[in-house]
This record gives structure tokens, sequence and C-alpha cells, in this order.
């Protein structure tokens, strides 16, 4: 306790130093400002000292009104969860809480994040704030039970710790200090660098101590729930992390900004299970074990975590069929509806940075199987998209793309909509409308998250957006593919005409 003690009141006085220096230098550059134009006025009154004289003004007005600290309006990053709604998840938190003598956040949110944190919100620079926390919900879907405490262990460990105490006054400065680069930055470039270089160091010093208290926080966590428990924790989060931002961009908001909700849980257990993806993560993986600490990271590398916890290893731990932390939730679906509504309409904020923030009225939010999302979702974005490329489209028919040129119609795309380089944008066009074509005649594409769009049917796979690297590869590829048209009945229908109709009735040739 003696430790604690000497440590936080030791980065009290880091924070509050760090603060005044800020301030004494912003102080010493608006007095700079001010001494300059009266001197030049005194000695030597003239168009010119006037010019110097307002741009100085203007200097001294933008760093005022930068260094004013503003009052903490706290933006909700999810829906609220309750311990009357979720009292096992509650029951959870309560006992960490109590085993590192703290009390139970005033707030807790989900949030759509492989993340939790811990915050005081409200109030004046902490004072009269209130204790809050945020839960991802896939991160509840990769924690086990006891990783899941060893997490909450580690984020009461920054409130042990008094991280969360003093971090207002870091944080109110490093915001003043990035506004006033940044207006200065327009104004005056000469202006900024004084506080250039001091944001340079006080992110270094800052940022290295943050680093410091999530090794202090991860010691106290081993100590309710015990090392392993937290190294595979450890390990499961930042695997889950790799896999959820795509997973989340393009698999879940199309979805959601088309007025759905899918099973977001289920769909990440299935995203997860790609084989592309395991072949992804392991390049990685590597990359992140071979990344020198960066100087601007507020968290250690994972590898420096585990070392201290006597792990050596990144790899995310094998799973046994052992229950997930997101069993302690009740009523998952409804969570999930509830989450998706919240990014619909709620504003995006560092603590929630997924959210659509469409300003969509939620309430048409129906939920969608993901089995459903290919011709509910997926086909009518594609008919959409496909109609901008009409007028270049047509004429060009399935049967006759072994011969089309591609390179030219791709100029004629970029040069109309200069979005992709020719063949890129060829692929695109063409990928959309054959996707449409190919449905229409009886197709079918898997619409699991991981799916990669291909189109099935007669017993064929196709990449309808790869589909001239294919036809490329040989004679014998090309003449599959005229067998295959045949069969299906599309070899003569017109591409352009086919995306201008959107029921397709009209896009065959008698």
């Amino acid at each position: 306790m003696r430790d604690t003690a000497a440590h936080l009141a030791w980065r009290a006085v880091l924070a509050i130093g760090l603060m005044i220096t800020f301030y004494v230098l912003a102080l010493a550059v608006i007095a700079l400002l001010i001494a300059i134009p009266v001197a030049l006025l005194w000695f030597h009154a003239s168009l010119g000292s006037l010019k110097i004289a307002f741009l100085c003004a203007v200097g001294v007005f933008l760093i005022l009104k930068s260094i004013v600290p503003r009052p903490d309006r706290f933006e909700p990053p999810g829906p609220r969860l309750t311990p009357e709604a979720q009292p096992r998840l509650f029951a959870e938190i309560r006992a960490v809480a109590d085993a590192v003598k703290q009390a139970v956040p005033a707030e807790v949110y989900l949030v759509p994040d492989v993340n939790a944190w811990v915050r005081h919100r409200g109030g004046f620079m902490g004072i009269r704030s209130r204790r809050v926390m945020g839960l991802g919900l896939p991160l509840l879907q990769v924690l086990s039970v006891p990783e899941l405490k060893a997490v909450l262990a580690h984020e009461f460990g920054h409130f042990h710790g008094g991280d969360v105490a003093i971090g207002p006054w870091i944080y109110k400065t490093r915001d003043a200090l990035v506004r006033t680069v940044s207006e200065l930055h327009d104004h005056s470039q000469a202006l900024a660098l004084p506080f250039i270089w001091y944001g340079n160091s006080f992110f270094k010093i800052t940022l290295a101590v943050s680093r410091h208290q999530e090794l202090l926080a991860d010691r106290l966590a081993t100590g309710v729930a015990g090392p392993r428990a937290l190294a595979d924790g450890l390990r499961a989060i930042n695997e889950a992390g790799f896999a959820f931002f795509p997973y989340w961009k393009g698999a879940v908001e199309p979805v959601l900004a088309a007025g759905y909700v899918p099973p977001i849980t289920a769909g990440f257990e299935q995203f997860r299970k790609a084989p592309w993806l395991a072949e992804a993560m392991k390049g990685a993986l590597a990359e992140q074990a071979k990344a020198p600490l960066d100087p601007y990271d507020s968290h250690p590398p994972l590898a420096e975590r585990l070392k201290a916890l006597g792990v050596h290893s990144t790899a995310a731990p094998e799973r046994g069929d052992g229950p997930r932390a997101h069993s302690l939730l009740s009523g998952l679906t409804a969570l999930e509806a509830a989450l998706a509504t919240f990014l619909r309409q709620g504003p995006a904020t560092p603590e929630s940075p997924m959210s659509l923030n469409l300003g969509i009225d939620p309430g048409g939010l129906a939920p969608l199987p993901w089995e459903e999302v290919a011709a509910k979702v997926w086909l009518p974005e594609w008919e959409r998209r496909a109609r901008r490329f009409t007028r270049f489209l047509t004429g060009v028919t399935p049967g006759a793309l072994p011969e089309l040129d591609w390179l030219a119609l791709g100029t004629r795309i970029s040069a109309a909509h200069g979005e992709a380089p020719p063949l890129q944008s060829a692929d695109h066009a063409v990928g959309l409308a054959l996707a449409i074509v190919l449905f229409r005649a009886g197709f079918t594409m898997e619409s699991h998250p991981a799916s990669n769009r291909e189109m099935n049917g007669l017993g064929q796979h196709v990449k309808t957006f790869e589909i001239r690297e294919q036809l490329g590869k040989s004679s014998e590829a090309a003449s599959a593919w005229r067998e295959l048209c045949a069969q299906a009945g599309i070899a003569d229908v017109d591409l352009g005409d086919a995306v201008r109709q959107p029921d397709g009735r009209k896009g065959r040739k008698a």
C-alpha cells in the first residue's frame, strides 16, 4: 500500500507539473505576442507594424480560446446495462470489485469492441465525476468467465492505482495542447512550433507512464484471477481484435445500414472460423511480434505483458467447450438489437468508434438471419451500385466476356467516375452485373459473414469479381465459361439491360 501511495503521489505531481508547464508555455507565448506589436508600434508605427499587430492579436485569441478547459460532457457509448436486467454479469463485477476493495461503477455500457475500459465521467477535471465502465459485446464472446474476471480486475486496477482519478488532468491538458497546435497550425506554423515541441515530449512522458500503469494493473489482476487467466484473456483479446474490425465493417455495418440487425455474436463466431482469416491472422501476429516499441502507444507490447506473466507465446490459447462470458448476459438477442439500434442513431465516440451515426430513425430495424443477408442486403445493394454502369455495360454479354476488351471498358468507367484504375473498375462493374444476372438465373450466394461472395449453381462456384483473371488463365477456362453460360441460359443477356431493370425480366434477349 505504501508503494501504491508513493506511486500515486508521484503521478499526481507529474500530471500537475505537466499541466502547469503547458500553461506557462502558453502564457509566455501570449506575452511575447503582446510585447512584439507594442514594441513595434512604440518605436516605429507603420502599416507593416499594424499588420504584425493584427496577426499577433489573432494568435493571442487562438491560444486563449484553445487553452480554456472544456467541461466533460459524457456521451453514452452504447446501451446501458443494469443490475436488475443483468444480475449474473453484475454479480461477477461486484465480486471482482470487492476483491480489490473498489466501488462498482455507477454505470456500465455495452459497446461494439473487443475491449473493456473504465473512466471518470462528468464533473470538472475529475471533480464530482462518476465511475463508468464499458464492456465490449465481442469481448464477452471471446473470453471465458475466469478470463473476464481477470480483465475486470485489471480495469479495477486502474481505479485502485489512482490512474482514473489522475486521468482527467492529463486528458484535459492533452486536449488543450492538441487544440492549440491545430488552431495555430492553420494561422502560423511558426507559432505552432513550440507547442509541437512540447507536445512530443508530453505524449512520450505521459504514454510511458500509461504503459507502466498497465503493467501494475496486470499485477493486481493476477492476484485476483491468477496469471494464466489473464494471459489467456490477453491473447484471446489480441487475436479477436484483429478479426473484429473487418467483421464489423464488411459484414455487420452493411446489414445495419440496410435496416436490419443480424445475429451479431453468432456471426462473429462464424467469421473467426474462416480458413482465410486464420492465414491472415498468422501474418498479422508475426508482424506484431516483430514490431518495436511505439513510444506513442498507451499499452506495452503484448509480448512484454505476457513475459511478465510467465508466458512466452502470443498465439491465442486453445479453446475447449466451456461457457463464454456472454453466457452471463440475459436476453442476448435483445441486447444485440439494442446495440444495433444505438449505433444507428447514437454519436460516434472514442469509446464507441464503430457507430454508424447515420441519423436514421432506428424504429424500422428488423432481425435478419445471416442466411437471408445475400438476398435482402447484398443483391439489392449491388443492383443499386450497378445502375451507375448501365451505359458502359450495354452490349456486353456474359458469353462474350472472354473476348471483352477489359482495359477499354475500365478506361471509360474510370474517366467517368475516377474511383479506381481501369482494370479494377471493369472488374467491379462486370462483377456486380454478373452476380445480379446469375442470381436471377437461380444461382445462390452464401450469406454467412465470412462469405467470399461466390455465386453457386450448376455445381459451379463463380467469383464474379475475379472473372477476368479466371478467363485469362487458359482457353479451356474460356470454353468452360461459355458452356456454363449456355447451361444457365445467360450467354446472351445484355448486362446493361439487366442492371437497368430491377426485376431482370427484360434482361434477356429473345
